[in-house]
């Protein structure tokens, strides 16, 4: 009350056989559950689902591994969209490259909250060498010029091979995350001599 925010106490997961896993995103689902995805050292993608407000968690779900050692998985994030699908991003890193590319899986919910992944996507970027995100994407609930009502908006950071600095970016799409035609820059990074990174939006 009055503005004031009680802050519980912290609570871990679960236990891993993984050495490390990080970089948590979390959704309440329609069902009032909670659901949580994070990557861990092996370059996995894990899920796990909380019906007590998390107090306890179900056993983790992976629903993603890397099978080419040249590439790793970071920067998780989870988003629900109003039409009830899930939106789960992440980064993908080439290791021999240094190239990286936001990446998706779209998410359908089932009976008893079971999630239904479809195959990972890879965002182009014609315009970028290189682009990473570490927050959730924005869907428009109203029409906001030039785009129309439920434009998703995802806030990046990028950079070209050759550059040294970041510019704050955000890739536009208008038919429901199937394609990313648009990229807007925000702040140039290369003409202001300075790193624009961790780009976020509020909703």
């Amino acid at each position: 009350t009055s503005g004031n925010v009680s802050v519980g106490r912290r609570q871990g997961i679960v236990i891993h056989s993984s050495s490390f896993c990080a970089h948590p995103g979390l959704v309440r689902l329609p069902s009032g559950n909670l659901l949580t995805a994070y990557y861990c050292d092996d370059w996995e993608i894990q899920t796990q689902l909380s019906q007590n407000q998390g107090a306890t968690w179900n056993t983790p779900v992976r629903i993603f591994q890397s099978t080419d050692p040249a590439y790793e998985y970071s920067d998780v994030n989870l988003n629900l969209l109003p039409n009830g699908t899930l939106f789960l991003t992440f980064v993908q890193s080439n290791v021999a490259t240094g190239r990286y590319a936001e990446s998706y899986m779209v998410g359908t919910i089932g009976a008893e909250d079971n999630v239904t992944w479809g195959p990972p996507v890879i965002v182009s970027t014609p315009q970028w060498n290189k682009c990473a995100g570490t927050t959730p994407l924005i869907q428009l609930t109203v029409a906001t010029t030039p785009w129309p009502a439920g434009t998703l908006l995802w806030p990046v950071y990028c950079r070209n091979a050759q550059d040294i600095y970041y510019s704050s970016t955000v890739l536009v799409s208008t038919d429901g995350g199937a394609t990313w035609p648009t990229q807007v820059t925000i702040a140039d990074g290369v003409t202001d001599g300075g790193n624009y990174d961790e780009t976020a939006g509020v909703q």
